[in-house]
């Protein structure tokens, strides 16, 4: 790697911080799966669903939402 940076006029500690950020962004947190008890209340009409996780975040979301999407947005929510 030392000599790749300096034929490239790179910093060595730079490639290696950019490298590990980027398989850090790279890796897919694995979201855990299972099912959920919900309970239906009919209250007028709406296109959109409410989900409520168990961090006290709140999802509005429309009815036809990609699933794997949704998957994706709670394991983001979830991490912070």
């Amino acid at each position: 790697m030392s000599a790749f940076c300096r034929e490239h006029g790179l910093c060595e500690q730079t490639v290696y911080y950019w490298r590990k950020r980027l398989r850090r962004a790279a890796e897919v947190p694995a979201v855990k799966a299972g099912f959920a008890e919900v309970a239906v209340e009919p209250v007028g009409v709406s296109p959109n669903i409410i989900v409520h996780l168990n961090t006290g975040i709140l999802l509005e979301l429309p009815v036809g939402a990609d699933p794997s999407w949704v998957g994706r947005l709670v394991g983001e929510l979830r991490a912070r």
